[in-house]
């Protein structure tokens, strides 16, 4: 049992070093051949350099995959605290009692120079853990009224391991959004004991390694964790054994209002029936399973089935391609698929899976960047971007730009010059392929173009544009093939921005008034809706 301010086995810890590695301790006594009475054995979340598996010497102490234990001075070993401790430090002004220690230990280190030894380590300090007590109802009553005007809470990076004070935390009902990321929670029971403190409509417990349910763990669960009725988000990145615990979760009941579910970096590679399930999870509006392992899209096809699902975060995957979507998928209207191999398959492929996204009947913003063999079978991601947005016309956002009138029409005519060089490599009937014959009868017959870009007249790509920086402006003629990182390079030498600083370029259009950020540096500049007259704003920090 895990007990705040404590070295006990079983209980998760982290190391006071600038990683701060996180693990689980096995073992606390002493070690053959070690020059200390006591020792910290730790399985590590993560492999080490130096580390072991669990045995010294031929003596094993615990057990552990090898590179993944090492023995520590108690000194380093940071327990868990309480979150009602957290929420003092983040927000009531009180000071981290470790940070004094931890500070002192690197002085010493810096001052002697010396390489740590994973198995010796000496550091300093008197006390191991600390002791969190609230001392009377006036101590209490002056602390809710501090966190009286708390909406949003963010305990990311606290070491919280326990809830503390659930009579304290019952009192802060009126917060709406906790963040617990990247803390050393492991228990879900304790998990169900904060959530129940409060009318969460958001919860954030990423990067904690919460062990799976049993079936006893799983009631206990849901009897404490009658507030689930709330929430509306939930974001799980990088939790071990996430998607049992969403089978349990979705069978306990009391998700049916959760809207949004973000389970990004956690080695997914499929999602059977049973885990997300319209029954248990009929208002789910927005999945994210982006820098996971999916390689295959048949493999969430379940998904298709929830019945409120607009949009569909699968960046940084390794899919191929996209079956069709007619049969499922009814709310869709977003589907993220960049940085994945879309295209590997061969160009038929490729077009096969644009097809079916112009299948799916409400979908009106994609994003495609970076699926490097999809752009390399259109020649340039310029090139695919025309060819999407005339494939696919009910497109209204791609790769997070919107899609303007004049950029449509341009479109429409590389798609037609397109189409009859696709008639002529593949002898395909021009009547077969799609929209051909609406956007003739809208342009009429488009010349092939004899020369490519390489030989207009550099002054037809020149784009005059102003630029804005502070309350300095300035203008300048650009060419629409210029890089958005090199453009940055450009408007920090036009307006002297230290190199230290960051620079973030964003344009307005004369037109319209709208402004959209230059978020890619690889990208030339005409791949946005950008034209001659538009202000290009300069941010630094």
């Amino acid at each position: 049992t895990e007990m705040s301010g404590q070295l006990v086995v079983g209980a998760r810890a982290q190391l006071d070093s600038p990683e701060g590695e996180k693990g689980t301790i096995r073992y606390v006594g002493p070690v053959v051949g070690g020059k200390l009475p006591v020792y910290v054995g730790i399985h590590f979340d993560l492999k080490r350099p130096r580390g072991h598996d669990g045995s010294v010497k031929g003596n094993r102490y615990f057990q552990c995959p090898n590179g993944y234990g090492a023995y520590v001075h108690p000194k380093r070993v940071l327990v868990g605290i309480p979150l009602t401790a957290a929420l003092d430090i983040r927000y009531g002004g009180v000071a981290d009692p470790d940070e004094k220690r931890i500070q002192a230990y690197y002085k010493r280190q810096k001052a002697k120079n010396e390489s740590e030894d994973v198995t010796e380590t000496v550091a300093t300090g008197e006390k191991v853990g600390v002791d969190f007590k609230l001392v009377g109802e006036a101590e209490i009553s002056q602390r809710l009224k501090q966190y009286s005007k708390l909406k949003q809470i963010g305990l990311e990076s606290m070491r919280i391991s326990i809830s503390g004070d659930t009579n304290l935390l019952k009192e802060l009902s009126h917060v709406k959004s906790l963040s617990l990321d990247n803390n050393l929670l492991s228990d879900w029971k304790q998990v169900a004991s904060v959530v129940n403190s409060f009318e969460l409509e958001e919860l954030h417990l990423s990067n904690n390694a919460l062990s799976a349910l049993t079936a006893k763990q799983e009631k206990e669960f849901f009897s404490e964790a009658k507030s689930l009725k709330y929430l509306r988000v939930l974001v799980l990145h990088n939790i071990p054994g996430i998607l049992e615990i969403l089978r349990v979760l979705g069978e306990g009941g009391g998700l049916e209002v959760l809207e949004e579910i973000h389970l990004g970096r956690n080695k997914i590679e499929s999602i059977s029936k049973s885990v997300l399930t319209p029954k248990a999870f009929p208002m789910l509006r927005l999945v994210n399973l982006e820098f996971n392992g999916i390689a295959n899209f048949t493999q969430i096809q379940p998904l298709s089935l929830l019945p409120k699902l607009e949009t569909l975060l699968l960046g940084h995957n390794m899919l191929q391609s996209i079956p069709s979507l007619k049969s499922g998928f009814p709310s869709l209207t977003t589907l993220y698929m960049q940085d994945n191999i879309i295209g590997k398959e061969g160009l038929d492929t490729a077009l096969d899976t644009i097809s079916h996204l112009d299948e799916c009947k409400g979908l009106t913003n994609i994003r495609l960047q970076r699926n490097r063999p999809l752009e390399t079978l259109f020649s340039g991601e310029s090139n695919l971007r025309l060819f999407l947005i005339a494939r696919i016309p009910k497109l209204s956002v791609l790769g997070l730009s919107n899609i303007r009138k004049k950029e449509r029409e341009n479109a429409e005519r590389y798609y037609i010059q397109w189409s009859r060089k696709r008639n002529l490599d593949t002898k395909v009937p021009i009547s077969e392929i799609p929209y051909y014959s609406l956007y003739t009868s809208r342009h009429g017959a488009i010349p092939d173009a004899k020369k490519g870009p390489e030989t207009t007249k550099l002054s037809k790509n020149l784009l005059h544009l102003n630029f804005s920086c502070d309350e300095k402006t300035k203008k300048k003629k650009v060419p629409g093939n210029m890089l958005v990182g090199k453009l940055q390079h450009l408007c920090r030498r036009l307006f002297k921005v230290d190199r230290g600083m960051e620079i973030q370029l964003s344009f307005t259009s004369i037109k319209d008034g709208v402004t959209q950020i230059l978020d890619d540096s690889d990208r030339p500049v005409r791949h946005y809706p950008i034209g001659s007259g538009d202000t290009v704003h300069i941010s630094a920090s």
